[in-house]
């Protein structure tokens, strides 16, 4: 824990650094760069948003769909949220990633002791 304490100063300062920089963290996107974020339903917004972090596993792990270009609305909006089939690719990469962390952390405490 204490070999962590420097690096998380260092993200801290560029963080600070950088928010300083471009006047804060809020993004000027328009309605077309960024469709969701102008949607009146939380809900739909938060499921979106977390579908957007299963798609980016999905492409660090099979890239051949990979696009420079994601023009307006090419990964749509979870309007049906909670009943959109979607959301089991939402819970398989969550699910991944903790049973990943779970491992990593249990293989350095095997090294430890």
């Amino acid at each position: 824990a204490t070999g962590s304490a420097p690096l998380l100063a260092i993200f801290g300062a560029v963080f600070l650094g950088r928010s300083w920089f471009t006047d804060g963290t809020k993004a000027g996107f328009s309605y077309v760069d960024t469709p969701v974020q102008y949607h009146s339903d939380a809900t739909v917004r938060l499921c979106t948003y977390l579908y957007f972090h299963a798609k980016y596993a999905q492409l660090l792990v099979f890239p051949w769909t990979l696009s420079w270009d994601y023009s307006y609305n090419a990964l749509p909006a979870l309007d049906a949220t909670w009943f959109d089939l979607r959301m089991l690719g939402v819970a398989t990469t969550y699910l991944a990633t903790v049973a990943i962390a779970a491992w990593g952390l249990a293989v350095r405490s095997r090294r430890l002791l």
